[in-house]
């Protein structure tokens, strides 16, 4: 081996990225969704969709031994039958940390927020400022290509309409608080009843 052949993999070997936050919760994630399964059973499964890791690959996955590759990540999210985004975030979606990057950490539940095409993170310095709703609608449309543009809103609609609808979300947020319920988890049982319409009272 000449010496500029082992200077370079002594060079790639020192500059070698370890595995960070997210890597992290993939594969404690991929342990913890696989449960009582044995791991010979997703080895199997991943065979079956033609993107096959054997039991010692999927062994080392978990213990941090191999890192995954994006296509990985996709073949074993379906083996386990969740998203990928089950896999590279927390398992709850509340109040508690989640480092996105070393240099970047929001809430868990910003995080999924994110992740889901919700909302946007915090604005970033590299990032454009533009206003609140201008940015959310861009967001909303590069994450969201299932959504139906004829169901977005307008910028002009926004303006027009807000001012309207303001009492409707006063009227939320203050039947949220009695409820003793979050006023998002509020607004998607409102969402819910535009479409199965509201539920009659038991008594």
């Amino acid at each position: 081996m000449d010496g500029w052949t082992s200077g370079t993999i002594a060079v790639m070997a020192k500059e070698r990225i370890e595995a960070g936050p997210a890597g992290k919760r993939v594969r404690e994630n991929i342990a913890a969704l696989r449960g009582k399964a044995q791991q010979s059973e997703i080895s199997k499964r991943l065979a079956a969709l033609g993107r096959p890791l054997s039991v010692s690959t999927l062994s080392k996955i978990e213990q941090g031994g191999r890192r995954l590759d994006p296509d990985d990540l996709v073949a074993i999210s379906v083996a386990l039958r969740v998203t990928p985004n089950r896999l590279l975030l927390p398992a709850t979606a509340g109040d508690e940390p989640t480092e996105l990057a070393p240099a970047l950490e929001v809430s868990a539940s910003s995080a999924w927020r994110w992740a889901c095409g919700e909302l946007p993170l915090p604005l970033q310095p590299w990032e454009p400022v533009e206003a609140g709703f201008l940015r959310l609608k861009a967001f909303r449309s590069a994450n969201r290509p299932h959504d139906s543009a004829d169901g977005m809103v307008s910028a002009d609609d926004f303006v027009k309409h807000a001012p309207l609808l303001r009492p409707l979300l006063d009227a939320a947020r203050q039947a949220a608080g009695e409820a003793g319920i979050p006023v998002d988890h509020a607004i998607k049982i409102l969402e819910l009843m535009t479409v199965i319409g509201p539920v009659e009272d038991a008594d």
